[in-house]
């Protein structure tokens, strides 16, 4: 077998064995349940080469799945090598970010030096049916399979699974865009492992048809040929109509003996269709396995994209366009099918490589789905907050927006603590594990802020216990500069506009056909979406059903710094979201400020900034003609479109205006500084 070498493999081929073993210390009051053990899932701060070894005491063949997302080695990422090796050359290479090619001649070699040891570990760690899926590209796949090879074994390699990972090309890109990342499959014992089937979708079942009625059910028609050499697949077949078939096609073989294939004819298993055509056999889906095989190839479309998991993210965490926080987090969807794959209902599946949590994320909506009892381990690098940051800075009190991931990292630095709920973070609590997950980060805050009324209420309901924490603090808004749209002009024929996440609970379809509503009455208008999401391409071709053509036009988000023009070039700004899918509605607040006027629904917290008929109008919930009669007032009626365009700024500088939200937070600061009670 040819073996990898690279600058300090000698230093490294055995250093799994000599890191020092460190006790898991158990974080008591971020820990959930009566009894917090390592026998749960384990979320764990550290570095993973120490952490894995910790873990050998009591997890040693016990892992059934492992993913991990390593850093790719692009020489974008910033990862530093930090492994305690003694030799000179590893101290020349610690502490320092590894560079790109042609800037760093030794950046291949320090990425098999940090992965080495970990996968030696990893696979300690996997039980003997057990299975590890990494992800990575064309950076270092190739050194992934030479050191995988030696580690594992070459015996054990399973499969390269390509992920289909961009839903578009890569315009910019100087040569090919590349559209795919790899997932490498290997096992601890290939010869015992095995992946579980797929379920068939609602595609795959339509196939099955059922043209003559079988008692049997529905059944799918099978290629009697196949290339395989058979030597009992040479003969000829009469078919009803007394017509033969000297043979199968050239080059190919009947799949089964004349003597099987009698026999499935006289059980009405061979279909001979309307004519002399071919026969086939009929597969019924009764009769077949429960699931598909797992390909090789895997769509976007099956799995999720890197732009879905980038908006999944920011919508989880409401944040706004160009404020990514991870720039390569993986869709839920693709850990799930992994997890899918590689678990049975008890396994334990490990992440050492945790970075946004989305293998607990899959887990837990896993378990949900089948009622399984899988645990996760997941292992991510200490956040620099905790030994540096507070010490560097000596804060009194933290600030954290969102109770996950801000809320979190602040309840662990030992200092009074502010969390502030936006919208998305709420609405988690749904669902009892992410109460679970925030109960601790709640219990311990000093205070909790919501930034509307109907998060305050939703909020109280959800977490009864920390109800005398919650108060309403609305956020400051840059009440200048979205002001200064109102300078823009107004645009020809009357603008409509939306700006926000393409998702479904936005109402986006509904506030196309109404504008399509009111263009087939003969009312001159446009509409501008701007945003991007997973309901995208579903809106296109609504637009298009309704003849819009270029009565609207596309935008992807734009930065905060375009948004005021945007709105002062629009009359009417909409945000007609469904149900209780909106913490305030912000987006009304700043067009409100830019000079345009505002329609929403009374979905959550956008009845707080818009009052109807006093500082806009509100429309009824999924009612396209409804909206449509809201918008079409506002267009025609200009008195009515001024003023509640001027009761709106009053309301919302007297609310959201940055010196009196500063004085708000500035006083409950001092509150919670001096342990005193916000209640």
């Amino acid at each position: 077998m040819p073996i990898i070498q690279f600058k300090g493999k000698t230093a490294v081929e055995n250093y799994h064995r000599v890191v020092p073993h460190h006790r898991l210390e158990i974080d008591a009051p971020l820990s959930i349940g009566k009894k917090p053990s390592l026998d749960g899932n384990l979320i764990i701060e550290g570095d993973n080469l120490l952490a894995l070894k910790s873990l050998l005491p009591t997890h040693t063949g016990r892992i059934k799945c492992i993913y991990i997302d390593p850093p790719y080695n692009t020489g974008n990422e910033g990862w530093v090598y930090n492994d305690n090796l003694t030799q000179p050359q590893f101290k020349e290479w610690i502490g320092k970010a590894v560079g790109q090619e042609g800037e760093d001649a030794c950046r291949h070699d320090k990425w098999c030096c940090m992965m080495y040891p970990r996968l030696q570990l990893l696979r300690d760690l996997l039980r003997e049916d057990g299975a590890i899926f990494i992800s990575i590209d064309d950076n270092e796949v190739h050194h992934l399979r030479m050191v995988m090879d030696e580690v594992f074994g070459e015996e054990n390699f399973i499969a390269t699974i390509i992920w289909h990972k961009m839903d578009s090309p890569k315009n910019t890109a100087i040569h090919f865009s590349e559209d795919h990342d790899y997932i490498v499959v290997y096992a601890k014992a290939a010869a015992i492992w095995s992946p579980n089937l797929l379920k068939r979708n609602e595609e795959m079942i339509a196939r099955y048809k059922n043209p003559d009625n079988d008692a049997r059910g529905v059944w799918l028609l099978s290629d009697l040929a196949a290339r395989n050499p058979y030597s009992q697949g040479l003969y000829e077949i009469k078919t009803p109509s007394g017509k033969i078939i000297a043979g199968p096609p050239s080059g190919s073989y009947w799949r089964v003996s004349r003597e099987k294939f009698d026999e499935l004819d006289r059980d009405n298993r061979i279909w001979w269709g309307k004519g002399d055509v071919r026969p086939g056999i009929k597969r019924f889906l009764s009769e077949v396995r429960e699931g598909v095989v797992p390909q090789t190839i895997w769509s976007w479309e099956d799995v999720g994209s890197t732009r879905n998991a980038k908006q999944d993210l920011s919508q989880l965490l409401d944040k706004q366009s160009g404020e990514d926080i991870f720039t390569t987090p993986k869709p839920v969807e693709l850990l799930r099918r992994i997890a899918n794959l590689a678990s049975d209902k008890e396994s334990i599946i490990l992440d050492s490589f945790a970075g946004t949590g989305t293998t607990a994320h899959a887990v837990l909506e896993l378990n949900k789905e089948d009622g399984g009892n899988r645990k996760f381990i997941l292992v991510q690098q200490a956040f620099d907050t905790k030994e540096n940051e507070a010490e560097k800075f000596n804060p009194h009190v933290l600030h954290a927006h969102w109770w996950m991931p801000g809320g979190w990292i602040a309840s662990r630095l030992g200092l009074p603590f502010v969390v502030t709920c936006h919208g998305t973070d709420v609405r988690l609590l749904e669902k009892s594990y992410w109460r679970a997950l925030a109960a601790p980060v709640m219990r311990r805050a000093s205070a909790i802020t919501t930034v509307s009324e109907f998060l305050a209420s939703d909020l109280r309901r959800l977490m009864p216990a920390v109800t005398s924490k919650i108060t309403v603090a609305p956020m400051p808004l840059d009440i200048e500069r979205f002001a200064s749209g109102a300078s823009a002009p107004k645009v020809s024929p009357p603008r409509v506009l939306f700006a926000g996440n393409l998702i479904a609970s936005k109402g986006v379809d509904v506030l196309i056909n109404a504008v399509a509503l009111l263009r087939d009455q003969g009312v001159q208008c446009q509409l501008r979406i701007i945003g991007a999401g997973p309901e995208e391409a579903k809106l296109h071709a609504l637009a298009a059903q309704r003849a819009l053509g270029d009565a609207v036009t596309w935008s992807p988000f734009i930065s905060q710094h375009e948004l005021p023009a945007e709105f002062g070039e629009a009359t009417v700004t909409a945000l007609v979201s469904r149900g209780q899918a909106e913490g305030l509605g912000l987006v009304l607040a700043e067009a409100l400020l830019a000079g345009s006027a505002v329609v929403g629904t009374a979905a959550g917290g956008i009845p707080e900034v818009v009052v109807d008929e006093q500082t806009g109008l509100i429309a009824l919930d999924g009612d396209a003609a409804d909206l449509a009669r809201q918008i079409d007032r506002l267009l025609a009626d200009r008195a009515l479109r001024d003023r509640t365009v001027e009761a709106g700024r009053a309301r919302i500088r007297a609310q959201h205006a940055p010196v009196a939200a500063a004085e708000r937070f500035i006083a409950l600061y001092k509150e919670v500084a001096k342990g005193g009670s916000v209640a």
